[in-house]
C-alpha cells in the first residue's frame, strides 16, 4: 500500500469522526434535552385498558386497571352487563 493510500484513509476516517459528532450533538443530544419524565400527576391518571375478541362467541369482557389499583372487569352476555371492580393489594402491582 502507498503512502498516499494511507493518508487518504486516514483522512477519510478523521472526516467520519467529525461529520458523526456533529451530527450526534446537532441531532439525537438535542433531542434528548426535551426528554421529560412524566408527574405524578400525569402518572395518576394511567389506566389500561384490554378488550377480549375472539373465541367469546357473541359477547365479549372488557377489563381496566387504574392507577390507583383498582380493576374493573366488564362482562356482556347478549342483554346483560355486569361490571366487577376489585382492589388489587399494593404488593401485587410492584
Amino acid at each position: 500500500m502507498k503512502k498516499s493510500d494511507l493518508v487518504s484513509i486516514g483522512i477519510t476516517f478523521l472526516v467520519g469522526i467529525f461529520a458523526g459528532g456533529y451530527l450526534y450533538l446537532v441531532g439525537f443530544a438535542s433531542v434528548i434535552t426535551y426528554i421529560t419524565v412524566p408527574s405524578e400527576e400525569k402518572l395518576s391518571e394511567l389506566s389500561v385498558t384490554a378488550d377480549m375478541y375472539g373465541g367469546c362467541r357473541n359477547a365479549c369482557s372488557s377489563f381496566q386497571i387504574t392507577a390507583d389499583g383498582v380493576y374493573k372487569i366488564l362482562k356482556a352476555d347478549d342483554d346483560n352487563e355486569m361490571v366487577l371492580t376489585r382492589d388489587c393489594p399494593q404488593n401485587k402491582l410492584l
